[in-house]
């Protein structure tokens, strides 16, 4: 039943409105008043100001001024707060003067905000958002965060770097890093108001370095081994399998209420329901929303009764470039993970109809969109982003795969928000661009019990394969050895194996003497000598008395040795014969012929 309402007569109205104006009037003058607003010049200036008047018919009512809940200024009647930072400003009168109740106000001050900033990084195959990368040592890698110009940049980071001058629109180019360059790098930017933001990039340069050994010689002939020695070996874990296909978190839509001015703006209706933790330890997520602008409600014909999907108008033009954001309908959800986790799968249904139907019953036709966009952030950095996927003119499934993408996986807590956005519109005279989604739901989950490993492979020169290798060259000879790790680092090192070669020696002198005879026998082609008769000097005088082989070991100044031996021929003394007549007469002659 409507309760009734009593009548009132047009007197008694009348002397109700005069005491209604009455109190109105004195609430008018109890008003706090404000002017002449000043803001600081620059964000972290102090030189704001504004005035306050709290005056009540001649009666000066007391002023007190709150920053932050700390008491600044006061006075009576009027007031002026100089001197001021950025920042609100609480305003309170007590009740008096006439004034029954206590009087507020708000005052903010503003000189602008610091630029936000998204960090960038680049190791050589295009830049992408990441506040973290890792590098191998002597590896190249750019620094950076979104073009913001040249000016107002500056980066710190360890061994005391600083530079205020960006290699090109807001980055930084490193040549050949090594593990002592390790750390946090912050960017900082001041912005036209003077305001300045920082954001923080780690990186990190592996240390994976190989020692091939010091240089050996010896001589010919000998085998060397070759020993490698590796350290600053990088550690890899696991990561969870890409089967991980729980149904984790679903946005059902079928809650949609457009049924007035006040819910088309609101999506306080499309909370998530939980299927699976997937083994995690907490998933959590947010309602569907969009950050400006409204919905309908359609019902997915075909389906169930109460099976309601959302409409959001589409961007109309056909470059992804024209994208905002805050227009886009979204989606977050929160992994924590006991050990690692991924994301493995977004799946939707999706329409852009030729006629729009509304669950009113309303209809009308459609300007289609025949496009739509995928963005991915994981903690606010942009992981993911894909154009120019085909919507459907009726209801369809649409899945799309995440579950070999590295940039998917974690293993700490991390927000992914999804961002679903209908462009490049079909106009055929309708009233609405309307692109329709329905059923979103996340897929994936988290593990335990992963490996770790820091295996590490050898390739030698020699194409060898192991840790160590044996090696007898002929000639001087260069060995290099490279490993990776297991993080695809390398590291590579040289080692000389000289061959020193054998001495040539020489033994010259006199070969052939008489019995009873000597000889010099000399000896070249060393540095030291080693005779067979024991001597060591590089001459020796011999006088054998029957024909004797001598050895002589020759040693370079490199220690190699060589021996050879020379034949002293002893030969006999000769038994001379004469011949002849040996009796003569005197006067006469003889001939006489020696030999043997």
């Amino acid at each position: 039943m409507l309760n009734s309402i009593p009548k009132m007569n047009f007197k008694t109205f009348s002397f109700f409105a005069i005491i209604f104006f009455s109190i109105n009037t004195l609430n008018a003058q109890c008003i706090l008043g404000v002017s002449d607003i000043t803001n600081p010049s620059s964000c972290y200036a102090s030189d704001g100001s504004f005035k306050v008047n709290s005056v009540n018919s001649s009666c000066n009512r007391q002023i007190n001024v709150y920053k932050n809940n700390v008491l600044i200024a006061q006075g009576a009647g009027n007031l002026v707060v100089s001197n001021q930072e950025a920042g609100d400003f609480e305003i309170v009168s007590p009740a008096d003067c006439g004034c029954t109740l206590p009087s507020s106000r708000i005052v903010t001050l503003f000189a602008g905000n610091p630029t936000p900033l998204t960090p960038y990084v680049n190791t050589g195959s295009g830049a992408y958002q990441s506040n973290k990368v890792y590098v191998c040592r002597g590896a190249n890698v750019s620094l950076g965060v979104q073009a913001l110009g040249l000016t107002g940049l500056s980066i710190s980071g360890p061994n005391n770097f600083i530079d205020n001058t960006p290699d090109g629109s807001s980055f930084w180019n490193f040549s050949n890093v090594q593990p002592n360059q390790t750390g946090v790098y912050t960017i900082s930017y001041t912005n036209s108001n003077g305001c300045v933001s920082t954001k923080n990039i780690v990186l990190t340069v592996g240390q994976l370095n190989i020692n091939a050994g010091q240089n050996v010689g010896a001589c010919i002939g000998t085998s060397h081994t070759l020993n490698s020695t590796v350290t600053g070996k990088s550690i890899c874990q696991s990561s969870c399998p890409s089967t991980l296909d729980s149904l984790l978190v679903e946005w059902s839509l079928d809650q949609c209420n457009a049924s007035n001015q006040t819910q088309q703006n609101s999506y306080s209706e499309f909370i998530p329901t939980y299927h699976s933790n997937g083994n995690c330890l907490n998933i959590s997520a947010t309602n569907m929303y969009r950050t400006l602008g409204e919905h309908s409600c359609t019902p997915v014909l075909g389906s169930s009764v109460g099976d309601n999907g959302v409409c959001v108008p589409a961007l109309d033009s056909c470059d992804p470039l024209q994208y905002n954001p805050d227009h886009a309908i979204k989606v977050e959800v929160t992994l924590t993970p006991q050990e690692a986790g991924r994301i493995t799968k977004l799946s939707f249904r999706e329409q852009s109809p030729l006629v729009w139907v509304t669950t009113n019953g309303a209809s009308g036709p459609n300007n289609y969109n025949t496009k739509y966009l995928l963005r991915v952030y994981k903690n606010d950095l942009l992981i993911y982003s894909e154009d120019g996927r085909n919507t459907e003119r009726t209801w369809n499934l649409e899945e799309i795969d995440f579950s070999t993408n590295p940039a998917f996986a974690i293993n700490e807590t991390a927000t992914f928000r999804f961002e679903l956005r209908g462009y490049c519109v079909t106009n055929v005279g309708g009233n609405m661009s309307g692109w329709e989604l329905d059923d979103i739901r996340i897929f994936g989950g988290c593990c335990t019990g992963l490996t770790y490993n820091n295996d590490i492979s050898f390739l030698w020169s020699t194409g060898e394969k192991t840790a160590s290798i044996i090696v007898n060259p002929n000639i001087t000879t260069d060995y290099s050895v490279t490993v990776t790790d297991c993080k695809g680092c390398q590291s590579t090192d040289s080692v000389k194996v000289n061959v020193y070669q054998l001495p040539i020696p020489v033994i010259s002198g006199n070969n052939n003497i008489c019995i009873g005879g000597t000889t010099v026998l000399t000896a070249s082609g060393g540095t030291t000598y080693l005779w067979s008769t024991g001597a060591t000097s590089s001459t020796i005088s011999v006088n054998p008395l029957s024909t004797t082989t001598y050895s002589v070991t020759v040693t370079s100044d490199k220690g190699c040795i060589a021996s050879t031996s020379t034949t002293v021929v002893v030969n006999p003394l000769p038994s001379p014969v004469i011949n002849g007549d040996l009796n003569i007469c005197l006067g006469q002659s003889t001939e006489l012929t020696a030999s043997g």
